[in-house]
């Protein structure tokens, strides 16, 4: 009887750190408020911004982003996640819930899943960018692992000023403009270029 305790000790102290490593992971939050500011909606000597989300609360655990280097662009490092975990979120002025926070409503939330390193989350406050601004290249895509001969979808979410666009796919063949057939199981490459 008492061997069958300590084993049991020894398998609670093996997987109690384990559990704790897990939560350890970063996700960096970046919103650039510059289109808001050119049009008044935002006032960066005034208010803030920040991020309300099913890690925080919704928002009643404040969590205010900061500009330090004032170029529009506020950003926040949270710790605490873990690899696979799904979470939602919003970017809010003034940590309110009063129609200037993103998508203003129930059920239009921003999602991300969490990976195991490079949480890097970066958009567009309301996902409105300058139209007039310098070219910025950005996509989406509908799935980032994928079994061989999946069709994945390709999602242009450049901003700015754009003239014209070069995109580049790596070992892959087309099914229509903005969607491409992989091949393999194995890693490719997609870039975008506008100018």
């Amino acid at each position: 009887m008492m061997y069958r305790h300590k084993i049991l000790i020894c398998l609670i102290c093996l997987i109690t750190p384990i559990t704790l490593s897990a939560q350890d992971i970063s996700v960096v939050f970046e919103v650039n408020m510059s289109y808001q500011i050119d049009q008044n909606q935002f006032d960066p000597e005034s208010e803030f911004v920040d991020v309300a989300g099913t890690f925080n609360n919704w928002g009643n655990d404040r969590t205010e982003l900061t500009d330090a280097d004032g170029d529009s662009v506020y950003s926040v490092s949270l710790d605490g996640f873990s690899a696979g975990q799904q979470i939602e979120y919003k970017f809010r002025i003034n940590g309110q819930w009063n129609g200037r926070e993103e998508f203003p409503g129930t059920g239009n939330n921003r999602s991300y899943s969490v990976k195991a390193n490079n949480n890097y989350i970066s958009v567009w406050y309301n996902d409105e960018a300058d139209p007039y601004g310098p070219p910025e290249a950005s996509f989406s895509v509908s799935a980032t692992s994928v079994f061989t001969n999946s069709l994945v979808q390709f999602n242009n979410q450049s901003a700015g000023n754009i003239t014209s666009w070069q995109w580049t796919f790596e070992g892959v063949r087309p099914a229509h403009p903005m969607r491409r057939i992989l091949p393999s199981d194995t890693v490719h490459r997609a870039t975008t270029m506008c100018s």
